[in-house]
Formats: C-alpha cells, structure tokens, sequence
C-alpha cells in the first residue's frame, strides 16, 4: 500500500522544511505530498515558522546570523535582519506583530518588529 497515495488529500496548506546543510527552504503541498517550491539564497536556514494568517513564513540563518521574511504565496524573500550570533529559533508572538529570536552564540533573544524587515 502507498501510504502517501493513502494519505492525499486528508491534509491541506504547506509544510515548509530547512535544507540547513543548504541554503534554501523547500515548500512541499501537504495535500499532494509534491514539492511545490525552493527558495534558494538563505545561508544554512535552520528554523521555519509560518505567521499565523499564513501570509508570512520566517526562518533564521545561522551562518549569515539573520533572520528572514519570507512571501508564503510568491515564494519570495520580503526581508532580513540581523540577529545575535548563531540564531537558533524563530516564534511569532500570539498578536502576531512581533517576532522573537533565540540566538544560541550569545544567549540573547532580539524581538523585532513583524512589519519588518
């Protein structure tokens, strides 16, 4: 039985994964389980997070020590702004006009600004 075949069509939206060894983030269709998009340009991105409204998708870039705005429907980088160094972590606040950063260099969070960068 193919699980993923099984499987199509119970789940909707994207999942988007880190090539952190790479420099890019991949947006696989959840419905589909297919790769729908690379974005490529993003130095080891290690963590991903999608805005509530889904709009926005947020990853940080440990080597380039930045964290990164992303256009979920264009696939499309909106921003960047550098963080502590070595960011780990990315969440967005439950208002969702804020973004924290954990940087595991210096043990520092930066909060930015969800309209930026």
């Amino acid at each position: 039985m193919d699980l993923a075949a099984a499987h199509e069509g119970m789940v909707t939206g994207t999942v988007w994964v880190a090539d952190e060894g790479g420099a890019g983030l991949t947006a696989i269709d959840a419905s589909t389980n297919r790769v729908t998009d690379t974005v490529e340009g993003i130095p080891g991105p290690h963590d991903v997070q999608a805005a509530p409204d889904g709009r926005t998708v947020w990853s940080t870039s440990g080597p380039a020590n930045l964290v990164v705005k992303l256009d979920a429907s264009r696939y499309s980088l909106l921003g960047a702004a550098v963080t502590g160094a070595s960011p780990a972590h990315v969440v967005l606040g439950t208002d969702g006009d804020k973004v924290h950063v954990s940087t595991a260099g210096d043990g520092s969070v930066s909060v930015f600004a969800a309209e930026q960068p």
